[in-house]
């Protein structure tokens, strides 16, 4: 029997396959590292981020290349494997 995969999205996606760095924060405002990353797909509400090395932070943010300055708020939803993560834009 097929299974069949039904999109719940609110946002559909858009691949992008962009360059983005997420800027981990410390305590306040203070930033505690940054990690490259490739910005698999987005949507309206989300992304798809796969990491160059673990994330365990549950809140980040990210900066996509092309959009210099323009930081969007996450927090983790998903956690596929690997370094992947899927994220809600706060």
């Amino acid at each position: 029997m097929a299974k069949y995969y039904i999109e719940q999205r609110r946002s559909p996606r858009v691949e992008i396959n962009a360059s983005g760095t997420l800027i981990l924060l410390s305590q306040g405002l203070r930033v505690a590292g940054a990690i490259p990353c490739t910005v698999v797909n987005v949507s309206a509400t989300g992304a798809l981020i796969q990491a160059s090395a673990a994330v365990e932070d549950e809140q980040f943010y990210l900066e996509v290349e092309g959009q210099p300055g323009k930081l969007q708020s996450c927090r983790v939803v998903r956690r596929p494997g690997g370094n992947r993560l899927g994220v809600a834009f706060l």
